[in-house]
């Protein structure tokens, strides 16, 4: 059925489309935002544009991004011109209404007439700040409403579409690659054999789909998995954190548990109360059993069940709401089918103005959903908007946040330096390389392609993701981090070596300097450089001589920073030799 002859057939049905579009438009244009994590992946296009390829930091291979496919939609708009954050905005707003639209015109085609599902969505906290946050959750939701719009109540006759839909699921969301194995058993499940002919086309579609970017993955990144799973548990269940952000996405979800609950009650008065009323309208063949969504219900509960024994996330509703997205879809149509005949008109007009008006009243209001609950889940948009922008334009335009421009202060003095191997961590936790601390995704595009960024937590670094070395924050889904002797192995530029007596010689703007080589020394002016150089050297002298054990410990490391930065202390020239220095401006305040 066409649009056209869907608009001359039923002309109400239409009306509602395009005043839930409208809302829809207005709801997701005032939340606006683009994520910290989406900046993670938008430092690859940065690279790629800078020439160094498919990587975080210029020379190393490392997939620190989960999402190939958006971060391919995203690079091409970039490539033609659209900057990657409004183009990562207009992609959201593009694959949000296209797949909240294909949702509602699959409800009309089917004379399914309660709009439970439009409204529930588009009123819904988390659905409306992931919708347009620079991340991945506008694609998944276009691909959901297509797999959700063509097999729902339907065999799965289509394999090459259902293979091809979940394998690109598969590398938009990594958890929706169990979505493969689901619909493989349930096809022998459903005809009781092995049908080779569906086992063809299904496997052609996941090979073309996801296999061959794991044979690229394997090639280029020499990794099976992308490396964001092994900076993570890995494997460890966590379930009493994942039951805790389940309980976060239920709790700030109070329009859907209330709908969820009056279509249970509704169903339950109907089986156990109008059972024997003769002048019920509902034909014994929509029983509950007959109508009941089963296998997306099994599906939701199955790929959802992973989620919560990882432990969820600490980014509230993210990782939740592809799923929760699947349970309204299966809600509003189960409630459709099994009262369609139930209800008259004049009723499903009421229910539908009721519906409207408490999605218009929840997009209006102020949100009272915290900063972080009780439960230490985190509201990201507010976390990152809040106080930073006044008004959409700038939203829309450009990140106004500290972790940006504390970035940009390193670029600049990266490229006033002209050093070629500039290299710095954001460690805060066990290794205090800053005193505030910054995020890895605005920061790391703040700073450019030419600084290289240690990753406490490993998210883009191998090393740091496979050496099982767990952080003393035990935050979810950012389980990692890195010590001192392994920000020194790294050649990382500054950072504290949690001494009083190091820290206050090398102490710049900038931070602690850990880079001691005469090259990079002789960048400061002869009035910084000279008292470093002297103060240093003493310092070495008296460590040499003392038995203490902190004394002994802060030598070893000097010893360390000798051998990796190839430069003894006591060879290092008491006096900056170099006329002229045009660097020493850099290191001014």
């Amino acid at each position: 059925m066409s649009l056209l002859n869907l608009y001359s057939k039923n002309k109400t049905p239409f009306y509602w489309m395009i005043l839930y579009f409208l809302l829809a438009l207005y709801a997701f244009i005032t939340r606006i935002w683009v994520a910290e994590d989406a900046y993670i992946s938008f430092r690859y296009i940065l690279s790629m544009t800078a020439g160094h390829g498919l990587v975080f930091n210029q020379g190393e291979r490392v997939e620190g991004f989960t999402h190939p496919y958006w971060l391919f939609l995203v690079s091409c708009l970039h490539f033609i011109g659209i900057h990657f954050h409004k183009g990562s905005i207009l992609l959201g707003f593009f694959f949000t209404l296209s797949g909240y639209m294909l949702l509602f015109y699959d409800k009309i085609k089917k004379g399914n007439t309660i709009y439970l599902l439009p409204a529930l969505l588009v009123c819904h906290e988390g659905f409306r700040d992931f919708s347009t946050s620079g991340l991945e959750f506008s694609f998944t939701f276009f691909l959901l409403s297509l797999l959700l719009t063509r097999t729902y109540g339907k065999d799965l006759d289509s394999p090459f579409l259902i293979g091809t839909l979940s394998s690109i699921l598969y590398h938009t969301r990594p958890e929706m690659g169990l979505l493969l194995p689901f619909y493989f058993l349930w096809r022998i499940y459903e005809k009781r054999e092995l049908d080779w002919k569906w086992i063809f086309q299904f496997s052609t579609a996941v090979f073309l789909f996801a296999g061959i970017y794991h044979i690229f993955r394997f090639i280029y990144f020499g990794d099976i998995f992308p490396n964001t799973f092994y900076a993570k548990s890995g494997g460890k269940s966590r379930y009493y954190d994942g039951l805790k952000y389940l309980y976060h996405f239920i709790f700030y979800s109070k329009f859907v548990l209330v709908s969820t609950i009056v279509v249970f009650i509704l169903v339950v008065k109907d089986i156990y109360f109008n059972k024997n009323n003769q002048t019920l309208k509902i034909d014994k063949s929509n029983s509950v059993k007959h109508l009941l969504p089963l296998r997306e219900l099994l599906l939701t509960i199955f790929i959802a069940h992973y989620i919560i024994r990882v432990g969820g996330d600490f980014m509230g509703f993210r990782l939740l709401l592809p799923y929760f997205v699947i349970f309204l879809f299966c809600l509003d149509s189960f409630f459709n089918e099994y009262y369609k005949l139930y209800f008259s008109t004049k009723h499903i007009y009421l229910i539908n103005i009721v519906l409207l008006l408490f999605s218009i009243g929840l997009i209006l209001e102020k949100s009272n959903y915290p900063l972080v609950d009780k439960t230490g889940i985190v509201n990201e948009r507010k976390a990152y908007t809040k106080g930073y922008y006044n008004n959409l334009s700038e939203l829309f335009n450009g990140i106004q946040y500290d972790w940006y421009y504390r970035g940009i202060e390193f670029k600049n003095l990266q490229e006033c330096l002209g050093a070629s191997e500039f290299i710095i961590t954001n460690s805060i936790t066990e290794a205090n390389c800053n005193e505030i601390g910054f995020g890895l995704g605005y920061f790391a595009v703040g700073a450019g392609a030419n600084v290289s960024l240690i990753d406490e937590l490993g998210l883009t670094d191998r090393d740091v993701a496979k050496s099982g070395k767990k952080s003393s924050h035990e935050r979810v889904g950012h389980e990692r981090s890195i010590s001192l002797e392994q920000v020194i192995e790294k050649k990382a530029i500054f950072c504290s070596m949690e001494d009083i007596r190091y820290d206050s010689i090398m102490k710049t703007k900038y931070g602690v300097l850990l880079r001691i080589d005469k090259d990079f020394l002789s960048t400061f002016s002869k009035e910084d450089y000279k008292p470093k150089v002297s103060a240093l050297k003493k310092l070495k002298a008296e460590l040499l001589s003392s038995n203490n054990e902190s004394d002994k410990k802060l030598l070893a490391r000097l010893k360390r920073l000798e051998i990796v930065f190839k430069q003894e202390i006591d060879l290092i020239p008491d006096e900056n030799s170099i006329e002229g220095n045009t660097k020493q401006a850099c290191w001014k305040e």
